[in-house]
């Protein structure tokens, strides 16, 4: 599991003195995570996104959100990770989220 929903990019910069050497500057870039919860309650699929899949995981398990409260305990079975917008996690959930009960959602959590 992904505690943290960051990556480090290296930027090459021209030197600020010179102008010819280069210097590195790292910037924390956030990710997204596509994930996919099973409730061990009732067998109930849940379809989420988030820059920290442990701490939401937590959110979801101690009763947070209103709809998983009912559903405790959840378990992660499937995730995507390096969205790079949450723009880009959002489209991707809405799409799984239209294949739900489908035929293309059972291939997607059991492979």
């Amino acid at each position: 599991m992904k505690s943290s929903g960051y990556r480090i990019v290296a930027i090459i910069l021209p030197c600020p003195v010179c102008g010819t050497e280069t210097r590195v500057e790292e910037i924390k870039m956030e990710e997204y995570t596509i994930y996919i919860l099973r409730s061990e309650k009732t067998g109930r699929h849940y379809i989420g996104y988030t820059s920290n899949l442990d701490r939401r995981l937590i959110q979801h398990n101690e009763g947070l959100n209103r709809s998983t409260k009912s559903g405790i305990p959840w378990k992660i079975i499937y995730t995507e990770t390096g969205y790079k917008s949450r723009e880009e996690a959002l489209k991707r959930e809405k799409e799984i989220k239209s294949w739900k009960g489908g035929i293309k959602f059972k291939q997607l959590i059991e492979n």
